[in-house]
């Protein structure tokens, strides 16, 4: 089922280096208008795990579904010849880059 909250375009899945240009800057643009292209520019990176009154887990698994959203949109954007690069990533700045 396609995430709601990330807008439905069709862009031209990533195929070789010789569409890679065109292809990041479009999917750029579609995370940064669903709000979650600072996962993977670093901007916003995984928090790290606090214990006791300073408890970040909630942050944590925010920041973690986000990802997970993120990786997604890379994965379903990328073409069958070219999912071996992405296939085994947990984290999607590993796609990503």
């Amino acid at each position: 089922m396609p995430d709601p909250s990330v807008p439905t375009y069709r862009i031209e899945d990533l195929k070789s280096a010789d569409n890679y240009p065109t292809w990041s800057v479009q999917l750029k643009d579609i995370l940064t208008e669903a709000g979650l292209f600072d996962i993977i520019s670093s901007k916003t990176p995984c928090p790290i795990l606090k214990t006791g009154d300073d408890d970040n887990s909630v942050d944590i698994n925010s920041w973690d579904v986000k990802d997970k959203r993120v990786l997604a949109n890379i994965c379903t954007c990328v073409s069958s010849a070219m999912i071996s690069y992405v296939i085994n990533t947990t984290i999607s700045k590993d796609a990503w880059d």
